[in-house]
């Protein structure tokens, strides 16, 4: 017994609107970005700066091959830092 081509043609369009139905109802929360608190929130590169060293001397980040990943929110620094920071104008 062969089945009608009509029915073949039926099922083939039932499945391929199920298949789309189940792609639109998958919703993704990276398509929402979430509110940043500060215009400094996110992880940042430490590219040069300065420290003083145990003998009080002045040291140069760059010069003693130093880097390091700051990450901000919240008013805080996280993971390679401690403390909290303040934004002034083009400054933190």
């Amino acid at each position: 017994m062969s089945i009608p081509s009509w029915l073949k043609n039926f099922a083939f369009l039932l499945v391929v609107f199920c298949i789309a139905a189940l792609f639109m109802s998958v919703k993704s929360d990276a398509a929402t970005p979430k509110e940043l608190s500060s215009p400094l929130a996110g992880t940042w590169k430490l590219i040069d700066g300065e420290y003083i060293d145990e003998k009080g001397d002045l040291m140069q980040y760059r010069d003693v091959k130093m880097t390091a990943l700051k990450v901000m929110d919240d008013g805080k620094f996280w993971a390679s830092g401690a403390g909290t920071y303040k934004i002034d104008k083009n400054r933190y």
